[in-house]
């Protein structure tokens, strides 16, 4: 198995992308807010 990261961040058999533990509910916060966002203007 390669973790040799492509251009655009992703990387493994699954095109998994990190995110350091630590910031995990950061970007689930940030997800939901964009999503939430998103769905607003449409």
């Amino acid at each position: 198995m390669s973790y040799q990261v492509d251009e655009k961040g992703f990387y493994g058999e699954f095109g998994g992308a990190f995110i350091p533990e630590l910031l995990y509910p950061n970007i689930e916060e940030l997800q939901e807010n964009y999503l939430a966002i998103f769905q607003s203007l449409g």
